[in-house]
């Protein structure tokens, strides 16, 4: 059986907090699966920060960033994800 389309979501005005936060959900997450014997493919598990434009312009600027980690694995971060067959951008453009 495959599992797909999972999220995790997380929300604050504080990136670091927000990093803080996401790193403990995904260490729930896999410890989760592993005592329910079941993987996740880390290869294919991504990451998108959603904002506004503007604070996506002010992160480049600032050179922030999540640093989001799975296994001591770090996870994609991308613009746009696909989700359930629906394109999705960092600004829910669509």
């Amino acid at each position: 059986m495959y599992a797909d389309d999972t999220s995790l979501c997380q929300t604050s005005n504080d990136i670091s907090k927000l990093e803080s936060a996401i790193n403990e959900d995904l260490e729930l997450l896999d410890n989760w699966l592993k005592g329910n014997k079941l993987s996740l493919n880390v290869a294919k598990t991504k990451s998108m920060l959603i904002c506004t434009k503007s604070r996506q312009k002010t992160l480049n600027t600032n050179g922030d960033k999540l640093n989001l980690l799975i296994r001591d694995r770090d996870l994609e971060s991308v613009d746009v994800i696909k989700y359930l067959c629906v394109h999705v951008d960092y600004s829910l453009s669509w």
